[in-house]
């Protein structure tokens, strides 16, 4: 299980998204592929290499091993980018202006998504909720309080965004006053 930590973690390759590989020096061996549902790609001579969970880094690093072990090339150097990130994606929930899925980058933080989600409407708590699942299919609910965050003041750890988490944002508890008073409307509590 992950524990919560503040530190950035890579970005992950998954099956969806499209990575371009290219091998120095074998510019037939280029190409921009897809990973498939099983979390491979496609690599001249090798066939399937398995790179799913992996940081492109060491999805390079695999490739070439495969490259050597096959006795297809003695030194490669291999590059893997990411073209397009399908499986680096979170849920935007709630009482925000456009909910949806969201890419992420490593430095992706909440206020990002929020923003990329059209922002917190006003009728929205300042505690929302990040939500993941674990292998096993146990969903943790991590409090966020977006005022603590914006002050440096965070309580409760926040842990790093990955792909497949969901943010919740729940709508705040109201009150209302009417009456023989100045302002009768409605208020957050």
């Amino acid at each position: 299980p992950a524990s919560p930590s503040p530190a950035r973690r890579l970005v992950v390759l998954g099956p969806g998204d499209s990575v371009a590989v290219q091998v120095y020096g074998q510019p037939d061996m280029n190409a921009t592929v897809t990973i498939a549902d099983n979390g491979t790609i496609p690599i001249a001579l090798v066939g399937g290499v398995q790179v799913n969970g992996l940081s492109p880094s060491e999805a390079e690093h695999r490739t070439e091993k495969a490259l050597v072990d096959g006795k297809f090339l003695v030194d490669p150097h291999v590059t893997i980018t990411v073209v397009q990130s399908r499986s680096q994606r979170i849920s935007v929930l709630g009482e925000v202006g456009s909910p949806g899925r969201y890419p992420i980058e490593s430095n992706t933080t909440i206020f990002d998504l929020l923003a990329q989600a059209g922002g917190a409407k006003e009728t929205s708590s300042s505690v929302i909720f990040l939500l993941r699942t674990d292998e096993a299919g146990k969903i943790t609910r991590y409090p966020v309080d977006l005022r603590d965050i914006a002050d440096g003041k965070n309580a409760h750890p926040v842990p790093a965004l990955r792909g497949g988490d969901s943010i919740v944002v729940p709508r705040a508890a109201q009150f209302y006053i009417f009456g023989e008073v100045n302002t009768p409307n409605m208020y957050r509590v």
